[in-house]
């Protein structure tokens, strides 16, 4: 599953040159970004998050494009291992981000509602009719306080 973050590039690391236990070299290198946050209820700024994204092999050669200070956009891939602690025996697990894209980011302006022509009407009974409030309705009221007569002369007051 591939994931996706923009921050700013706070730091390119050197080119590494690892054996791996089949003898075959790779190559890594790692890309430090800083990315601000904000509560999206009070736009309150969170502690900046400072990710390590690890690019191998081609990806390496992409980070030559960008230098400290760049916005980018990167997609990378979580990776989790399981190893054994050399010392306790114990499993462990560990989690590393695998950068496969970076492209810079370039923040799109909205674009603006096009401001409707002005035209001058041809004549004057073009022109639109001015508006006249609308005067509010007020149902009739009932006079207050005054009781019901009666309606019949049921002394079990049924309404049959």
């Amino acid at each position: 599953m591939a994931y996706e973050i923009i921050g700013t590039v706070l730091k390119i690391g050197t080119t590494e040159t690892i054996q791996t236990k089949s003898g075959q070299p790779f190559q890594r290198r790692s890309l430090v970004l800083m990315q601000r946050r904000f509560d999206p209820n009070t736009g309150q700024e969170f502690e900046p998050n400072f990710p390590t994204i690890d690019f191998t092999q081609r990806g390496c050669q992409d980070l030559d494009r960008f230098q400290q200070g760049d916005k980018v956009r990167v997609r990378f891939e979580v990776q989790g291992v399981k190893y054994a602690d050399k010392t306790t025996g114990e499993e462990r697990y560990m989690n590393r981000l695998r950068g496969f894209r970076i492209e810079p980011y370039v923040v799109q302006q909205p674009q603006q509602p096009q401001q409707p022509q002005s035209y001058a009407p041809a004549s004057p009974w073009q022109q639109p009719a001015p508006q006249q409030p609308q005067q509010a309705y007020y149902p009739p009221q009932q006079p207050v306080g005054q009781p019901f007569p009666p309606q019949n002369n049921n002394p079990n007051n049924l309404p049959f």
